[in-house]
């Protein structure tokens, strides 16, 4: 038996982390269970076992400074945590519960097991001690030897600096986290909130001229249309009243901007000066370097160096994708446009693409991505290129106190369901992940895909436990066949993505299955997979006629590839907020001291459409800049870098595919943050070299 087990079996913590390698009892959490009142339960007595684990560390003679039991209990201690946390934050992130969200608000500042390690000092001298051992014994595996660099670089970034210590009466690096956190959840709630509650009611049917009849008449309520956010990037890229684009637009230029209890802008100026203080009690100049440290490009200023080299590359095609938009408004209004309202930008764009693709509109091929079909298609071209099968489960919703029937695994609202992933070879279950695809009135509309359980490392003796993975989209509650536009299509295809790098991993430590990847290469494989969508060999998989099966034609295939293309003026325009999101983390007194929009728009200026009127400050309802993306936004387009550079060997004709799709999955997914993310880019690249 691996003799961390061993010690452990004496723990009371042992249940709880062997239950993570077996899939039944326990693996699939009892969502009914986690209501405002258990929820401190659970996390106390979570915290309590990791507490358990630390102090037994430090209670280690010399000679038992081994890997397993320093660094891999610790590893276990903070696990215990975060594997009981996971799921109550995914649970508050996909439905609104005041009650629920207030609980989760208290319980927060009590989480606080990774910090007090941080702090201690007896932990500390320990982990020094151990690391030096094993660096110097030349034992450990390449993964557990970065884990151990990982650990000590945590507790050496994360110590407030002697000459950054806060003066009296002001607060410390505790206080400043407690703050920082409290505000970036409620700037979550506000944008959330505004989002959900945002509409625009229209006069008429004939408002809404170019829209689909059917999609009209599902909108209308007593004859009158009235419009949710989700609606507004469609009818700005459809409707043919200038009236109703500029309506719509203007009211979501307001959003989380109009003075009203979800306004935000007093919110995003405390961040950043929190974050700014945060990072100098760290010993750092400015935030956007104090992320760097767990960056792949390793520094706020390599991250700005990497955004402006893509700005001057990406430069003519942008210049040439503006004249040619420009010449289609002039064609239409039978005049010479050198200005456009923002409003009419997206209309004009579709036009555009439209031509590119032969006159073929987007309309035309959402029939061929119906979403179930979709699903079922991605599921099995994906499964047959990473080699894993696919299986649903029979998933319940029993509601509050009412018990789960045996043999199903219970899921917090109707219409979720479960797929479990095993290894095609082996039959190991790798994880399996919840499909919660569709709105409602209490969801919270933006996609994502949480990690909600890591399962533990491999051992000589047995595969790593199952991870756990929900997969949150947000189209409307079906009626029937739910045709989708291909940019909805890569949203499907993006978070699939991110599922499969957190299903598929299999690391030295469960801090390195993916909570601890790179930011800027985290969405490399979400890019990935939405390349893949624009693949003939995909599409062909994919996108199908619901009813027979029936591919789509070649000239949409065509069309469709068309469509997806990436576009230089897309690009840019992320580059853009990425060059904002560095300069208000690397510059914050700019940003702090006055109108924080005309100094974002100076930054931003260089990429800028030539507008009658100015784009609203993206900031202000910007979940990923205020959030967990803050001075890492950039990781979009670096992604993209990235996975095109990836996808250029995984796309090669013949049988190559095969044999890189196999390299993708062990150097790439498997490792996830186990080694260095630009040692595994490299290992891959270096394992599909032609020849090889």
């Amino acid at each position: 038996m691996n003799p961390f087990v061993r010690r452990l079996a004496c723990c009371a913590a042992l249940p709880a982390v062997l239950s993570a390698r077996a899939e039944e009892p326990g693996f699939y959490p009892a969502w009914s269970t986690l209501t405002p009142q258990s929820m401190q339960v659970q996390l106390d007595r979570a915290t309590e076992r990791g507490r358990r684990l630390v102090n037994g560390v430090c209670r280690l003679s010399p000679g038992e400074l081994r890997y397993d039991e320093v660094f891999g209990a610790l590893d276990c201690a903070l696990a215990e945590v975060y594997n009981t946390a996971w799921p109550i934050i995914m649970l508050n992130g996909v439905r609104r519960d005041a009650e629920f969200a207030a609980a989760w608000g208290r319980a927060v500042p009590r989480l606080s097991l990774q910090r007090e390690m941080r702090s201690h000092e007896p932990l500390r001298r320990i982990v020094t001690a151990a690391a030096r051992r094993l660096q110097a014994g030349g034992a450990l595996s390449p993964m557990q030897a970065y884990h151990v660099q990982c650990v000590l670089r945590d507790f050496e970034v994360n110590t407030t600096k002697p000459s950054a210590q806060a003066h009296p009466g002001e607060p410390g690096i505790a206080a400043v986290e407690q703050e920082l956190g409290e505000l970036t959840r409620e700037f979550a709630r506000r944008v959330s909130a505004a989002k959900a509650a945002w509409r625009a009611e229209l006069p008429n049917a004939a408002a809404l001229a170019g829209m689909p009849e059917a999609w009209v008449r599902a909108r209308c309520s007593e004859g009158r249309p009235v419009l949710s956010l989700a609606d507004v990037p469609e009818v700005l890229a459809r409707c043919t009243v200038q009236e109703t684009r500029r309506l719509v637009w203007q009211r979501r230029a307001a959003l989380c901007r109009d003075g009203g209890a979800e306004d935000t802008t007093a919110l995003v100026s405390r961040i950043l000066e929190l974050r700014q203080r945060k990072a100098e009690l760290l010993g750092f100049a400015h935030y956007a370097d104090l992320v760097g440290t767990r960056t792949m490009l390793g520094s706020g200023q390599a991250a700005a160096a990497f955004v402006e080299a893509e700005l001057r590359r990406l430069r003519p095609a942008y210049e040439a994708e503006v004249r040619e938009l420009l010449q289609c408004a002039s064609r239409v209004q039978g005049r010479a446009v050198h200005w456009l309202c923002p409003w009419d930008v997206p209309f004009y764009r579709r036009l555009v693409q439209e031509a590119h693709a032969g006159g073929i509109p987007a309309a035309a091929l959402s029939p061929y991505l119906e979403l179930e079909s979709l699903r079922q298609g991605m599921f099995d071209f994906f499964s047959e290129l990473y080699k894993i099968r696919i299986a649903e489960l029979p998933a319940v919703c029993p509601g509050p106190g009412k018990p789960c029937p045996a043999g199903a695994v219970e899921v917090w609202a109707p219409r979720v369901r479960v797929f479990r992933v095993t290894d095609a070879a082996t039959g190991a279950h790798l994880g399996s992940f919840y499909w919660d695809a569709y709105r409602r009135a209490d969801k919270n509309p933006q996609p994502q895909t949480y990690l909600i359980k890591v399962g533990e490392p491999a051992t000589s003796l047995s595969p790593h436990g199952p991870h756990l993975a929900v997969v949150s989209l947000a189209f409307p509650q079906p009626q029937g066949p739910q045709p989708l536009p291909p940019s909805s299509a890569l949203i499907v295809f993006h978070e699939f993505g991110h599922a499969m790098h957190f299903l598929l991993a299999d690391a030295a430590a469960r801090s390195q299955m993916g909570a601890g990847l790179a930011p800027d290469f985290v969405e490399l494989p979400s890019v990935l997979h939405e390349l893949w969508l624009a693949h003939p060999d995909c599409i062909r998989r994919c996108a199908r006629l619901p009813e027979d099966g029936a591919p789509m034609p070649p000239r949409l295939v065509q069309a469709m590839q068309s469509l997806l293309r990436e576009s230089a003026i897309d690009a840019v325009q992320q580059l853009s907020l990425a060059r904002l999101d560095l300069a208000m983390h690397s510059e914050p007194q700019r940003f702090t001291g006055g109108d924080l929009a005309a100094v974002a728009a100076e930054v931003m200026a260089p990429a800028a459409l030539p507008l009658t009127e100015a784009e609203p400050c993206p900031v202000f309802s910007g979940v990923h800049i205020m959030g967990s993306y803050g001075a890492s936004y950039y990781s979009y387009p670096h992604g993209r870098y990235l996975a095109r550079e990836v996808f250029a060997r995984l796309s090669q004709p013949g049988e190559g595919v095969r044999a890189a799709a196999v390299a993708y999955r062990r150097c790439l997914l498997a490792p996830s943050a186990g080694l260095p993310p630009a040692e595994l880019f490299r290992n891959f690249m270096r394992c599909t070299r032609k020849g090889n």
